[in-house]
């Protein structure tokens, strides 16, 4: 053996470091295998609660579009006061700097629709129908393929002119081609007066965002009916029909803007709210972001023991064994061959952990999604969407946390065994 190791400078190969660290190992199969069971619970533990937390945040995209889509929105209005008045309007400049700033903040919304209310009259009326005033520089339908009737969509050119555009449903309903004419109700103080509006386009009814889809549309331009003395209170964007809709992000970034620039005061009344319908999941968000912070107190505190039980088994397989490293060491062992004798050992326990606890954490997360459903249920929560699986990076994100953590927490007390001389690691076996 001495021989065979002056040969290569005191150097072993990895094959007899790899059945020393074995045969180590089942020299004290009872610590060993004590080691590994609780190795392996408390990393099943840690991969079930990272998982769930990775779980929670997908919980949160895909409950935020249940049922129908949801579209990332923003709104600007001027309410009413105490009294029920509408005090103030937008003013013309001044929707033209929203639409400047949400460009610029929010690229991904575009002015959809514009409302007109309040006591200062210029309120527009169509009968039972919906009507959409809208900017006819930006088409709400954008990129969508195939979504016109007949006629044209509009564009920047139909800005300020008498051109409408109706939905499919409406033109069946009243015989409406395009080129024919329809008329619609502008309040003016006491008098309301017929505005007469020129059919360009008819657009199919199921391309039309949800948002604002009814049963009868139509569509003009916001600054033509400004100039007929409509008068607007509340400003909504919205995006795209074919947008990645509301998500984490995206509702990060609404609930940002809004904090930002919404001045509306509710004990005066006065200033522009700014609000979004995203804030309806506001309580889904706090409640995941509790459990998620939950998780990772309950994760570190349980890595930490682990770690430590790890490096506690290191410690003692290195004190039993010091008088077989002593004599390795007196035949020309170096100490980095001790070293990953030591280090080889705690791999394997930890790496066959990470195998088998992963095999248990797929289990429990299959059990566990349709437990949380039900809870969540009791408390009376609308049905949901919840699918918990593993990750295929967080066991080895496990894994080499806990390899780089405990050769940190052992390195120290193994170049205290290094320091020692062959003589004193082998009589302290004996003493």
């Amino acid at each position: 053996s001495q021989k065979n190791l002056s040969k290569i400078g005191g150097y072993m190969k990895f094959w007899d470091i790899l059945k020393i660290s074995c045969k180590n190992m089942m020299n004290n199969k009872l610590r060993t295998l004590l080691v590994w069971f609780m190795l392996f619970i408390m990393s099943t533990i840690v991969l079930v609660i990272l998982s769930t937390g990775v779980g929670m945040i997908d919980f949160f995209n895909d409950n935020l579009n249940e049922g129908t889509r949801t579209y990332q929105d923003l709104t600007f209005e001027y309410k009413e006061d105490k009294k029920g008045e509408q005090i103030d309007i937008f003013k013309f400049d001044e929707i033209e700097q929203l639409e400047n700033l949400i460009a610029k903040k929010l690229p991904q919304l575009k002015v959809i629709e514009m409302y007109c209310g309040g006591d200062n009259g210029g309120v527009v009326s169509f009968g039972d129908h919906a009507i959409t005033i809208t900017d006819m520089r930006y088409n709400m339908f954008f990129d969508q393929q195939d979504y016109m009737v007949s006629g044209r969509m509009w564009a920047e050119k139909d800005r300020n002119t008498s051109r409408v555009w109706i939905n499919q449903s409406y033109a069946n309903k009243f015989n409406k081609a395009v080129g024919d004419k329809i008329d619609i109700g502008l309040t003016i103080g006491q008098s309301t007066f017929k505005v007469y509006l020129d059919i360009f386009g008819i657009i199919k009814d199921d391309a039309i965002p949800g948002k604002i889809q009814q049963e009868s549309n139509v569509f003009c331009d916001y600054a033509f009916m400004h100039n007929q003395g409509a008068k607007f209170t509340k400003i909504q964007f919205m995006e795209p029909i074919n947008g990645d809709g509301l998500n984490y992000d995206s509702w990060k970034a609404l609930k940002s803007f809004t904090n930002k620039y919404n001045k509306y005061d509710k004990a005066t009344k006065n200033g522009i709210a700014v609000y979004t319908s995203s804030s309806d999941f506001d309580l889904m968000y706090y409640i995941m972001l509790a459990i998620i912070f939950l998780m990772v107190i309950i994760s570190l505190v349980v890595l930490l023991l682990s770690i430590g039980c790890v490096a506690n088994s290191i410690q003692i397989t290195v004190e039993q064994n010091a008088q077989f490293f002593g004599v390795m060491k007196a035949i020309g062992m170096r100490n980095s061959n001790l070293y990953f004798i030591v280090y080889t050992q705690a791999v394997i326990i930890i790496f066959a952990t990470i195998i088998t606890a992963s095999g248990a954490a797929v289990g429990l997360l299959s059990v566990l999604t349709p437990a949380i459903l039900s809870f969540l249920t009791t408390l009376g929560a609308p049905p949901l969407q919840l699918s918990l699986t593993l990750p295929v990076y967080m066991p080895f994100i496990v894994l080499f946390v806990l390899i780089g953590l405990v050769i940190l927490w052992t390195a120290k007390s193994l170049k205290g065994l290094a320091k020692k001389d062959v003589i004193t690691m082998i009589n302290e076996v004996g003493q």
